[in-house]
């Protein structure tokens, strides 16, 4: 049996938060998140006593408005765990702390356990506040935006202080090293090509 930490979103308007002041449960728990506003993003993070036994598939999740999320949070470890789950909004400005207690669980020798990875994917179920309807689940993009947002000054810094190296060697060095640079670079990328 799985004991359930329901989080309140939007509940006394946008970008609200209420949460229990403490959780307890034994082994693995659901995260129930409950939108009672506007469509918006929550997100959820472990700290590391926690993250030492638990698992959260992702960290944040967009709730759309009238929308319940319940979170499958599962634990791998016989023995008891005290942390912190955090819940924010709002771009982290709005936070909220849970501290959590993992008690472990009683042996249940009438069942046999099995892994959740042989059970397949743990995809959160959606229901619109009607009841335990799942909804179809949603794509999740590979790359997100926060990532494309600190890669992109490293990649435009790189690309101006290639292009900088290069033009001091035309100016210094002639154009025959520019041209080996250059017929160097074109046959390292072919090479690479080839080899995948």
């Amino acid at each position: 049996m799985q004991d359930s930490l329901t989080v309140d979103v939007n509940p006394e308007g946008m970008h609200t938060l209420r949460v229990p002041e403490s959780f307890e449960t034994q082994g693995g728990f659901d995260v129930v998140l409950r939108n009672h506003g506007e469509s918006t993003h929550v997100y959820l993070n472990l700290d590391a006593e926690l993250s030492e036994v638990a698992t959260l598939d992702a960290t944040n999740y967009y709730i759309e408005q009238g929308e319940t999320l319940s979170l499958t949070i599962p634990v791998s470890s016989g023995i008891a765990v005290e942390g912190e789950l955090t819940v924010a909004t709002a771009y982290g400005s709005e936070k909220r702390l849970v501290p959590v207690s993992i008690k472990p669980a009683p042996p249940d020798h009438s069942s046999v356990n099995v892994d959740s990875t042989l059970s397949g994917s743990r995809r959160p179920r959606r229901t619109n506040g009607a009841g335990p309807t799942p909804s179809p689940p949603r794509k999740r993009p590979t790359i997100d935006e926060q990532t494309i947002r600190r890669a992109l000054p490293a990649v435009v810094f790189g690309t101006i202080a290639i292009a900088l190296a290069l033009s001091s060697v035309f100016v210094a060095g002639g154009l025959r090293i520019g041209l080996g640079l250059l017929a160097l670079l074109a046959g390292s990328i072919v090479i690479v090509q080839l080899s995948d």
